[in-house]
């Protein structure tokens, strides 16, 4: 991934989750350069494991609430 990517801010809607559901992406993590777009559910599902492995959150756009469940 390019650096260039990197600054692309991430849009509600305009990225799909990268992990394999079709819901809109809200958290974009990244480390060495290259980027991962989650839906709500799979950043839960896997943020211990991503900042284990050195991942870091580069922008998280989850509305704040009781329930922030998103499809997926």
């Amino acid at each position: 991934m390019s650096a260039a990517l990197l600054e692309i801010p991430l849009s509600v809607g305009q990225q799909k989750c990268d992990g394999a559901c079709p819901a809109p992406a809200l958290v974009r993590v990244t480390k060495d350069g290259q980027v991962l777009d989650f839906c709500g559910h799979h950043y839960r599902k896997n943020d211990v494991d991503l900042f284990a492995a050195g991942w870091d959150v580069l922008e998280d756009v989850r509305p704040i609430g009781p329930d922030t469940t998103t499809i997926g």
